[in-house]
């Protein structure tokens, strides 16, 4: 439409106004224009960005209805700009440009004047980046119509190249149908930002001190949330940090958020950290179903308690995540919002490394930790349990023997018509990292630290594979070889005849569209785990608005009878 302006002092303009409506808030923002993925992305050798001009997000996340701050350093006078991208479907962009920022001098001044970054722990060298005492150089007020998402300013150097800030837009107060939460504890566990320039990736971390190798005695034991996140850097060319290729939103996330805001779901996003401040999980509260993403490896203990929490309360639960909630993490340093800044992990699994600390920052499944908060297998809360490190790649495999292709997961599907055999998904879909169902699922002792499974779980698929070097065979330090089966697994979310769905895989994004960074080999994307996951999701009570070519409405099914 044209719109005509008129000002008070006289004089008018018009314009074309791009109006979208649509079902739900999420399918009217992504029927808008997008920003073609070449403008808004980074690109190798750079995908850390420009090691000169990095910043973050202050408290990483903000509710709608104030100000995004950001605290941004250079280490050079370039001139530099910066824009507000929102990350989606758009039409296959992946992206929308939401503003354009331009720093004023007293902005660029201090910018270029930010003091060298703190340690987060003092105990251990290298650095641990704490740069809390940086200053806020940036900030945008997101309009009233923006919706909860994961956002990137992209800082731009006006002689070329660019780094990227990533954080959450939330709607704490907003009613949805789904609640997304990113892997971002995990991204700031691999995290090995050390400074601008050369010590880009010199930065301790959970993962490297001055070897890259987390039983190290040098590795940090505390990282902070106040520094810039680079990890996507550790796929250049060269760097010798690579793991971290895996820790990051644009290998298992990425393509679940474009799958979900393509189709339309009303959801909205919040992170970690935010779960962290939520030991109650209030900020559950607001919706029926809630999924986290990716490599969710590093859970605090007020993170788990809140969504178990809400869990109890009939909230479904769709895990589509492996090696989650392993390590178990405390917080301190709270904001004005009561979320922990600083994480503290000493891996005590690791040769009673960190004994005699207040609260166990082992493995949750660890006995060791008993009445300290560990001895608490994952299985109990997600339904699967981390058992084979990564980066291993397998198929998830639905026999009809014994049932599992019958499971209303696969209702309009192929599968469900089957009559003999089994249908296998793509060859990355188990991976990098993924799990079992418990004890049974694996022949080395790294069984007698799992939990029994849920006496009413269901098994939806199962595949039986042999397993070098990678599988657990204690509580969580040490690996052997050994025969591992995956399961999908439905169980149930307290009482109220709500659902947990885990997928045991960080990989399952890799099913629903192809968009991601580091996959290896071909598209993993499969018409059946799509539909499989529109039908869980419609079991949850979210239904799509925009539903994608090749996929049906599903009508929910009932798993587990109510009160």
């Amino acid at each position: 439409m044209r719109c005509t302006v008129t000002a008070s002092g006289g004089g008018s303009a018009s314009a074309v106004l791009t109006v979208s409506r649509h079902h739900t808030i999420v399918a009217a923002e992504n029927a808008l224009p997008g920003t073609p993925r070449e403008e808004w992305d980074l690109a190798d050798p750079e995908l850390g960005g420009v090691p000169g001009l990095q910043g973050f997000a202050d408290g990483f996340s903000a509710d709608t209805g104030g100000p995004v701050r950001f605290k941004i350093a250079q280490n050079d006078t370039a001139a530099w700009s910066a824009r507000v991208y929102r990350l989606g479907w758009y039409g296959g962009d992946g992206a929308r440009e939401l503003a354009a920022l331009t720093p004023d001098a007293e902005q660029l001044a201090a910018a270029r004047s930010q003091p060298a970054p703190r340690n987060a722990d003092p105990g251990h060298a290298p650095a641990s980046a704490d740069c809390s005492n940086w200053a806020v150089t940036l900030a945008w007020d997101p309009p009233s119509w923006a919706p909860s998402g994961v956002y990137l300013l992209r800082l731009e150097r006006a002689d070329g190249g660019a780094s990227h800030v990533p954080f959450v837009l939330r709607e704490d107060t907003r009613t949805a149908d789904l609640m997304v939460m990113p892997a971002d504890s995990t991204w700031q566990a691999y995290n090995a930002f050390g400074g601008l320039g050369g010590a880009l990736l010199a930065g301790n971390s959970l993962y490297l001190g001055t070897a890259i190798n987390q039983y190290s005695v040098d590795c940090a034991r505390y990282v902070h949330y106040d520094r810039p996140i680079v990890n996507r850097a550790a796929a250049n060319t060269g760097q010798r940090y690579g793991a971290v290729q895996w820790s990051n939103f644009f290998t298992g996330e990425y393509p679940m958020v474009r799958f979900l805001e393509r189709n339309g779901y009303d959801v909205k996003y919040y992170s970690c950290l935010d779960a962290a401040g939520d030991p109650e999980g209030d900020l559950l509260r607001t919706v029926s179903a809630a999924m986290f993403l990716g490599h969710n490896e590093y859970w605090s203990a007020d993170m788990r308690s809140g969504w178990e929490a809400a869990k109890e309360r009939g909230l479904n639960v769709f895990s589509c995540a492996g090696n989650e909630v392993f390590w178990r993490a405390v917080g301190d340093r709270r904001d004005a919002e009561g979320r922990p800044r600083r994480w503290e992990c000493q891996k005590s699994t690791i040769d009673g490394r960190g004994s005699g600390r207040p609260e166990w920052t082992g493995t949750w499944r660890d006995p060791d930790g008993a009445g300290e908060g560990g001895d608490d297998p994952e299985n109990r809360f997600t339904g699967t349990i981390f058992c084979v490190n990564g980066p291993d790649f397998r198929p998830v495999v639905v026999p009809v023997a014994g049932g599992y292709a019958a499971t209303p997961l696969w209702r309009n599907t192929p599968v469900a018509g089957l009559g003999s055999g089994s249908w296998t998904s793509p060859g990355q879909i188990l991976g990098f990292e993924w799990d079992t169902y418990g004890p049974d699922g694996v022949s080395t002792t790294g069984g007698r630290f799992l939990a029994d499974p849920h006496p009413e779980a269901i098994y939806c698929s199962s595949a039986t594979y042999q397993v070098s070097a990678l599988v657990l065979t204690d509580a969580g330090d040490v690996y052997g070889s050994g025969r591992v089966t995956h399961r999908l697994v439905v169980q149930p979310s307290g009482s109220s005849g709500g659902i947990t769905f885990g997928t045991g895989t960080v990989n399952w994004a890799f099913g629903v569209d192809a968009a991601n960074t580091y996959q290896a080999g071909n598209d993993n994307t499969s018409t059946v785990l799509r539909q499989a996951t529109v039908n869980l999701l419609a079991d949850m009570g979210a239904q799509p608005a925009t539903l994608m070519s090749g996929l049906v409405p599903a009508t929910p099914v009932r798993w587990y009878p109510g009160p």
